[in-house]
């Protein structure tokens, strides 16, 4: 009698966990074309992609790797082989970002105002993908995943966490792109800045507007 109910349940988690993937990955391909900077998170995939010349899909499925086998040290015991389910998402992440682009590509010269729009959807679409993605609790993308990791190892919350490595992002990204491309704005600029700082202070925000509503938590950090 069990059996189905528990079917259901992985059945609707999965759905969930699908469509915070692709709202994540549209979330980036909106910050490339709003051309203000993409979002911290994905500011080192995209300047791996203009350093390298490859496509982002490629560059975040490769930085993301790294990103996910960095957090068994973070965790040390507390980590849970079921990370590993990561590499399923980078893969998917990776493909509907470049799928994203494709579907934006006509959209082209965009009005300051167009673009900083562009900008507030994408953060929004962060904090909507995150808020729907993370309950799930099936892998999260590599770079919540390491947030949530950390947030897990340093016992913070999530959306602190988050605006502290999206900050950290932006920094190496400027590194990067002075080094290897002469240009430390070569993948970031104001909305980057701004996404750093914002995205987090939206997800908190959503999630106490939810709480507000209908009295319930939505539960980012996974423990297990």
């Amino acid at each position: 009698m069990k059996e189905p109910k528990i079917t259901k349940e992985l059945i609707k988690r999965i759905i969930y966990y699908i469509i915070g993937v692709c709202i994540l990955s549209f979330a980036v391909g909106v910050s490339i074309k709003s051309e203000l900077g993409v979002t911290p998170i994905n500011s080192i995939p995209y300047a791996i992609a203009l350093i390298a010349n490859i496509d982002v899909g490629l560059s975040s499925v490769l930085f993301y790797l790294v990103v996910i086998f960095i957090q068994k040290p973070i965790l040390k015991d507390k980590y849970h082989p079921k990370r590993l389910l990561q590499l399923v998402s980078a893969f998917l992440f990776g493909y509907f970002v470049d799928f994203s682009l494709g579907v934006m590509a006509p959209i082209q010269n965009l009005s300051l105002m167009g673009k900083f729009l562009m900008l507030a959807l994408s953060i929004v679409l962060i904090a909507v993908g995150i808020l729907i993605m993370m309950p799930a609790n099936i892998a999260p993308l590599p770079g919540e995943g390491l947030i949530e990791a950390i947030a897990i190892a340093a016992d913070r919350k999530f959306s602190s966490v988050k605006i502290c490595i999206d900050s950290s992002m932006v920094i190496i990204t400027v590194i990067l792109c002075w080094i290897f491309l002469g240009d430390v704005l070569g993948s970031v600029s104001a909305g980057t800045i701004i996404s750093a700082a914002c995205t987090g202070f939206v997800v908190r925000q959503f999630h106490d507007l939810y709480r507000y509503f209908t009295g319930k938590d939505i539960r980012v950090v996974n423990k297990e």
